[in-house]
């Protein structure tokens, strides 16, 4: 039998899958793009993987409405995985940067300081702390990859 927060975590995975689903067939510039993206960026916060890789694969089919918000949404998520002293939170991060980085396309981990930041945290293998961290977003990239 499921707990109760087993259960939570699927219905919080439906609901992410479903507002991910109806908000790719908004407009580009439509607002509620908007205000589903940062509802997703709230949700992956959560310490459930289901939840998190749901959040990551609706966010990638969204970021074409976000290019010019691109820079700040990549900061805030890299700041969240490298500073954050939760692992739910830093795996979160990850999976979003997972999926902004598929939705933005691979030339965005060198045109917004990703593939620097983790260049840094692999290069520094005595900092063990900032090697899993690059390490955890690897990842989730190559999940997300091999997901396509």
């Amino acid at each position: 039998m499921a707990s109760n927060e087993e259960k939570y975590d699927l219905v919080r995975e439906g609901v992410v899958i479903f507002t991910g689903a109806l908000a790719k067939h908004l407009g580009k510039d439509d607002p509620k793009v908007h205000a589903v993206v940062e509802k997703l960026l709230d949700v992956i916060n959560t310490p459930s993987e289901a939840v998190q890789r749901a959040v990551s694969a609706c966010l990638s089919p969204l970021m074409q409405s976000k290019q010019e918000d691109a820079p700040a949404l990549v900061s805030k998520l890299l700041d969240q995985l490298m500073k954050s002293d939760k692992y739910g939170e830093r795996r979160g991060a990850a999976f979003g940067l997972a999926g902004l980085v598929k939705g933005f396309r691979i030339s965005c981990l060198k045109k917004y300081g990703i593939a620097v930041v983790l260049r840094e945290g692999l290069a520094d293998r005595f900092l063990l702390d900032k090697y899993l961290k690059s390490c955890s977003f690897c990842n989730c990239v190559k999940q997300d990859v091999n997901d396509v």
